[in-house]
């Protein structure tokens, strides 16, 4: 399984494995519920992540990026079991530098924290 969080691209068609699309605030809000609901049903650390930082406003206009929907995934793992996401399996695609930089650093910490 894939999980692509991009506001903008799309992936290649070509790729032949399921693939989660996650575009906006509202889209990572809802996964964040299913998983917070169903999280037996997928690993994170099994899982292949494919990742842009900046993901445009949301309703309201305020700024929302992959850093918080990752926050958020890592507080909803805490409080229900030790899954993290596996640095060897993120791919980055985002163009900021300093947004990339910051999700390595929190991923490479989170699987730290968990190993």
């Amino acid at each position: 399984m894939i999980i692509w969080i991009d506001d903008i691209r799309s992936p290649p068609p070509e790729i032949p494995e399921m693939i989660i699309m996650l575009r906006s605030k509202k889209a990572c809000q809802e996964f964040l519920q299913w998983f917070e609901n169903e999280w037996l049903v997928i690993s994170l650390q099994d899982t292949d992540w494919v990742l842009d930082h900046d993901l445009g406003h949301d309703e309201e206009g305020n700024p929302y990026t992959t850093m918080d929907f990752l926050r958020e995934l890592q507080e909803i793992c805490q409080d229900y079991y030790t899954d993290f996401i596996d640095p060897a399996r993120v791919k980055y695609i985002t163009e900021n530098p300093q947004g990339k930089a910051n999700m390595i650093a929190f991923i490479e910490s989170w699987a730290k924290s968990i190993n």
